[in-house]
């Protein structure tokens, strides 16, 4: 029992959480033990420095409010307070979302490889904490905006003393990681397990895919979190990039390949599928480099059930 008499450890409901957060003096308790903390320290924030920090001068009035985060975001111990891994992510949201004087960018050469026509005359541009990346010379992937190859979420801190160039870096390692995490089975935003659903499209099909999964992303991956609504989608191949025996192929002929870039993202493009079985689903995933070849086979669950190693 804490010493405003909470209980610790009990569920809080969405709403719940909307309210206890839509208070000055609430949010200023987060706020006070993330910045009086120090993240390797492990030492809690002590109840007079907490309440100095915060600037309330009525205990009683503290107390209350101190109560009602306690167990959901704060955690009480024996000498202090600290906050929870929930109440660490409130925080760090707000703080990776604001804090950057001009949030967005103008349009800016960048000069990586377009994953369409090959060609390097692609920029950047940053606003309302999406960075497009589009090339100038051919139609892109998308049909609007003109050239649109890309486009990625990122917070206004991540602009902080970076150029175009390492922004952009930026944006595709974030797409890479939180990729990888699904495909794993861990949201990267909650941690639960994504639902999968993978489709079919006939390549000769209308549909509402960007124009890219045309030719080559017929078979398309669906991930969605049932917890917090996170949903990600791309196509089959793009699972196998980050198998270990993909990795192990490409880095044996290129050491320097970098898995998390923009490069080896476009190489992805090349691979072959091949659907060897709708019922059940099994879609064989071919990556080539110079004469050799590794083949990977999925089921629906997007799960490798087969690995060929040998020259194709």
């Amino acid at each position: 029992m804490s010493k405003t008499g909470a209980k610790e450890g009990s569920a809080v409901r969405p709403e719940t959480a909307f309210s206890l957060l839509g208070n000055e003096t609430r949010f200023g308790i987060l706020k006070a033990l993330w910045e009086i903390s120090e993240p390797l320290a492990s030492k809690p924030v002590s109840y007079s420095n907490l309440m100095d920090e915060v600037g309330v001068r009525d205990s009683g009035n503290f107390n209350y409010h101190l109560g009602k985060l306690e167990g959901h975001f704060v955690r009480s111990l024996e000498d202090g307070y600290e906050l929870t891994a929930a109440g660490e992510q409130i925080v760090q949201t707000v703080v990776a979302g604001t804090g950057v004087e001009h949030p967005s960018m103008e349009e800016q050469h960048v000069g990586v490889v377009c994953a369409v026509c090959g060609g390097t005359e692609t920029t950047v541009q940053y606003d309302d904490e999406i960075l497009l990346l589009r090339c100038t010379e051919c139609p892109g992937s998308y049909p609007t905006p003109p050239g649109k190859l890309a486009a990625f979420q990122i917070p206004p801190a991540g602009l902080t003393d970076r150029t175009p160039r390492e922004v952009f870096e930026v944006g595709i390692t974030r797409v890479a990681l939180k990729t990888q995490s699904m495909i794993e089975g861990i949201c990267p935003t909650c941690s639960m397990e994504p639902t999968i659903d993978v489709k079919l499209y006939d390549e000769h099909m209308d549909h509402d895919e960007p124009a890219e999964f045309e030719d080559t992303m017929w078979a398309i991956a669906y991930y969605g979190c049932p917890r917090c609504k996170l949903t990600w989608r791309f196509p089959t191949w793009t699972t196998v990039m980050w198998h270990p025996a993909v990795i192990s192929f490409f880095y044996q002929r290129m050491p320097d390949v970098d898995p998390l870039s923009w490069e080896y993202f476009v190489r992805g493009r090349e691979f072959d599928q091949e659907l060897v079985s709708e019922d059940p689903i099994r879609i064989a995933i071919t990556v080539r480099y110079e004469g050799d070849a590794l083949q990977l086979t999925y089921d629906e669950s997007m799960s490798v059930v087969d690995i060929d190693p040998e020259p194709l």
